[in-house]
């Protein structure tokens, strides 16, 4: 939305991928928030050769979600 009532920021599920919760998503903005979803390196989506495991991904996660927060 042009001018969010609020932002939220949604780490997907651990070999997930955020298409998974388009549905969610959808209803949020349609209440006027803004949604950030990083794609994690653990995520089905992520291309094989980028890809890591569960475990791996972890920092990246925490990295993911501060730059997603930075934005």
């Amino acid at each position: 939305p042009a001018a969010p009532r609020g932002v939220i920021l949604f780490s997907h599920g651990g070999g997930s991928s955020p298409g998974s919760t388009t549905a969610l998503f959808q209803r949020l903005t349609s209440r006027g928030f803004a949604v950030l979803v990083p794609m994690h390196t653990d995520s089905q989506d992520m291309p094989e050769g980028r890809r890591t495991d569960m475990m791996g991904a972890f920092r990246n996660r925490i990295t993911d979600m501060q730059v997603t927060a930075e934005h």
